[in-house]
């Protein structure tokens, strides 16, 4: 499990490939879907014997999701 706080969050990923989601600092919760969301850190993290600096998922609703981080990260201001 990883725990991401939304002040390590530093936005989400307009776009991406197939090389960015192979890359070894992102990690694909999305495992046998292609991933719809992809959220960049401000500063990698720990997990295992790496660091990752972005997380990539694939959701039901991704739209409802962004609006729910946007609506926590106003919260936070």
């Amino acid at each position: 499990m990883v725990t991401i706080e939304i002040d390590q969050i530093a936005g989400f990923r307009p776009q991406w490939d197939a090389a960015a989601i192979r890359q070894r600092d992102l990690l694909n919760l999305a495992l046998l879907a292609w991933p719809n969301v992809v959220l960049d850190l401000k500063q990698p993290i720990p997990l295992g014997r790496r660091r990752i600096s972005a997380i990539a998922h694939k959701l039901d609703e991704p739209a409802t999701f962004h609006a729910a981080l946007a609506a926590l990260r106003q919260g936070d201001d």
